[in-house]
């Protein structure tokens, strides 16, 4: 068991370092956009573009609420695998 609670403390701690590199990621995206503004900016070796565009979703929340039986011949199952570890209080 003291190797499992090891691999746990291991992970855990990196999945810490990850949510802070994430967070300087976008805290330095921000920064690059607001430097190089909109379009394409040629840097050194690197090309940033920063481009704003539309997009369309298809909203599966509403259409499942307002259509429940063409929604569910849709349905489809599949299996999935996974890990969770949370810390006891």
């Amino acid at each position: 068991m003291d190797d499992l609670l090891s691999l746990v403390e291991k992970r855990q701690a990196l999945v810490e370092q990850a949510a802070k590199m994430e967070a300087d990621r976008k805290e330095l995206d921000k920064q690059i956009e607001t430097i190089a503004g909109s379009g394409t900016t040629h840097v050194g070796v690197w090309s940033v573009s920063v481009i704003d565009t539309e997009v369309v979703t298809f909203d599966s929340t509403r259409f499942k609420k307002e259509n429940p039986e063409l929604a569910s011949k849709y349905n489809k199952t599949a299996k999935r695998h996974s890990l969770t570890i949370r810390e006891l209080s």
